[in-house]
């Protein structure tokens, strides 16, 4: 539906991102949600993010935030970046939406991620860690879902990406994700990590490292929870460092690697579960 039917999703396209935000309402509502929007201006248009929130029964323990963002870049169906990930995303809210967990768990579909928001106060992202921060929410931890359907077997590699990066993905292929925080969110990081080998056998790469020696690191919508203070993580299959097809009109549905899209899904719907209750 995103990738190929509805396609470019961004504040160049305004008729595709509210025929993803109709069709993200419509799927929510199918599975029962209650979806909480918060709705903002931007200098281009009004953005609007969905939330669907699976109370704890500890209302004080520290909430789980996972997120993907529905926006696409310019120029792009955007099928890997990133209908991938709201595609596994939609997957977790059907299979949890009805579980009982200790502490509340927050599913995020962020607007805005993509340019020319990317980096300003206008990210979805942003404006969610912003209002979890003014009203005293404390998390767990922030899980970004980033482009997480492509898995070569043989992944091409981005001469700009650092060699000692080329080397690692060299050596562990492309059938795998990547688990990445910087040093300060490195306790949960564990603590995911933990929960995700346990919950299956999907092959990943943690790595907890300082933005400034590998800036890559804090692309996403997992670094507007670091500015405000809370740890948070990203799970992605690299995007640009092995996707040829990233951020360009090849980005379609067929580049996806569907079946192990959703044996990741299984393993994150198990890692969540671990986490929450």
């Amino acid at each position: 539906m995103l990738a190929e039917l509805i396609g470019e999703r961004h504040s160049f396209c305004p008729s595709g991102i509210e025929a993803a935000r109709d069709y993200l309402r419509r799927e929510l509502g199918k599975m029962g949600c209650a979806v909480v929007e918060q709705a903002y201006s931007t200098t281009r248009r009004k953005a609007v993010n969905l939330e669907v929130v699976v109370h704890g029964s500890r209302p004080r323990a520290a909430a789980l935030v996972i997120g993907a963002h529905y926006d696409s870049a310019f120029g792009t169906p955007g099928a890997d970046d990133n209908a991938s990930a709201v595609a596994i995303l939609l997957e977790m809210v059907r299979s949890l939406s009805k579980a009982r967990f200790r502490r509340d768990v927050r599913f995020v579909f962020y607007d805005c991620e993509e340019a020319p928001h990317y980096g300003t106060h206008e990210m979805g992202s942003q404006q969610h860690a912003a209002m979890l921060c003014a009203r005293g929410v404390r998390l767990l931890g922030m899980v970004c879902l980033e482009s997480v359907g492509y898995f070569p077997h043989r992944p091409r590699l981005d001469p700009r990406v650092p060699w000692w990066i080329r080397l690692i993905m060299r050596v562990g292929g492309g059938r795998n994700v990547a688990i990445v925080s910087d040093p300060a969110s490195m306790g949960f990081g564990l603590q995911f990590v933990w929960a995700f080998l346990r919950s299956g056998h999907f092959p990943c790469v943690p790595a907890a490292l300082p933005r400034r020696w590998l800036p890559e690191i804090g692309l996403s919508d997992h670094r507007s929870y670091w500015d405000e203070g809370y740890p948070a993580l990203m799970v992605t299959d690299t995007a640009f460092m092995r996707n040829p097809n990233y951020h360009q009109p090849t980005d379609r549905l067929h580049t996806l690697d569907l079946e192990r899209m959703a044996a990741l899904c299984e393993t994150l719907i198990g890692s969540v579960t671990r986490l929450a209750r």
